[in-house]
């Protein structure tokens, strides 16, 4: 999918929150929900924390989206990301001086690291998925992350945020993440961050 096939997805997307279409509420918290809270953990939020600010976006992002209906560039994809970085500056501003660790206690990583190196890690990662296109991105999401979707379940998901597109099979999904797999590993491995870490004998060459 190009850059304008992803814009129009998230240019529906908007549109049918704007209708209000129910469904397109739900969409969104299935596409955003789980990404929202990733973020927030990857940038030090605690996980309790990071829920209650996650569920926070997926509930008001979607009624502010009248706002965004006067933008002149940009896209709806790039609008919701920047309010949930504005949530997280937020949420540090508020916050920040109460905390002597940036991370959380339950951030993920491997025995032997350090937890700035994990954040590091995090954030590489992180990056490499806005990289992809908005399908790709959401393939990814939706296969491995949250409630881990099986491929025929995406396809159900897509076949209802693309109407126009008719049906969408679970073997069209395989090929789709397999190859958003590869430009994800293609973007992770030119980030220095991830070669750093490899350096160190955490993983694989």
């Amino acid at each position: 999918m190009d850059r304008e096939e992803a814009r129009y997805l998230a240019e529906d997307l908007v549109r049918r929150l704007l209708l209000p279409e129910e469904q397109a509420y739900l969409d969104f918290a299935q596409l955003y929900g789980g990404r929202f809270y990733r973020y927030f953990l990857s940038h030090g939020i605690p996980s309790v924390d990071a829920r209650d600010l996650a569920a926070d976006c997926v509930t008001d992002i979607p009624l502010r989206a009248h706002k965004y209906k006067v933008q002149k560039d940009g896209s709806f994809h790039a609008w919701v990301m920047a309010l949930m970085r504005n949530a997280a500056a937020d949420w540090w501003r508020r916050n920040g001086n109460k905390r002597s660790d940036p991370l959380p206690e339950d951030l993920p990583g491997q025995a032997g690291v350090r937890r700035s190196e994990d954040r590091s890690m995090i954030a590489a990662v992180h990056e490499a998925l806005e990289q992809l296109s908005v399908e790709d991105h959401i393939v990814v999401e939706l296969r491995y992350l949250g409630e881990e979707r099986t491929f025929a379940e995406i396809a159900e998901f897509l076949g209802r945020l693309y109407p126009d597109r008719g049906v969408v099979t679970a073997g069209s999904v395989r090929v789709r993440h397999h190859r958003a797999l590869k430009r994800l590993e293609q973007h992770l491995s030119r980030d220095t961050r991830i070669r750093l870490r490899r350096g160190t004998g955490s993983y694989k060459e």
